[in-house]
């Protein structure tokens, strides 16, 4: 009897196993078809994602090249006009008018005092010098001094305006 039993239990056994074999590669075969699939999307959102950041950089770089231009050409304009100014100077103040009209010390003490952001008091006269007194500067030096002075403070400003709208285009890529 127990080997009559033994027949029908092994393939009924056989037949629960088969079944849960096919159940098993249908279930691990549709789990890997899902790891693939997440896998491709995963693939697709990072390759979507390189290609957002790549735009980005292009559009900064493309920003930043134009703020470098259009600073160089203000600064190369604000050079030669400087340097015309300077170089004209002999033509609008003379050797004679330089003769004629001689800066007070005190006015190159002020000139001074100004450029360095400090006291007119504090910049020392030469020895036997007053605020009144003829200068050795003549009007003729200041004035290619003073043209140098604001070309300098024309560049810096002219930088200044470049970066802030170069800081408000690279901010505007942001919203």
């Amino acid at each position: 009897m127990i080997s009559a039993l033994t027949g029908p239990l092994l393939k009924l056994a056989a037949g629960i196993i088969a079944v849960l074999a096919v159940y098993l590669y249908a279930h691990h075969t549709g789990y890997n078809s899902g790891v693939e699939h997440q896998q491709s999307l995963q693939l697709v959102a990072v390759q979507k994602a390189t290609e957002a950041a790549q735009a980005e950089q292009r559009a900064r770089d493309d920003i930043t090249l134009a703020a470098a231009v259009a600073a160089a050409k203000s600064h190369i304009q604000i050079e030669t006009v400087t340097r015309t100014i300077i170089r004209e100077v002999p033509k609008y103040v003379t050797v004679e008018t330089d003769a004629k009209f001689p800066l007070p010390c005190g006015f190159i003490r002020l000139h001074d005092a100004s450029a360095s952001g400090s006291s007119p008091s504090s910049i020392p006269l030469a020895p036997g010098e007053l605020d009144g007194s003829a200068c050795p500067v003549t009007a003729s030096e200041a004035a290619s001094i003073i043209a140098d002075n604001y070309g300098t403070a024309l560049a810096w400003r002219s930088q200044l305006i470049s970066w802030q709208a170069w800081a408000k285009q690279q901010e505007a890529i942001d919203e």
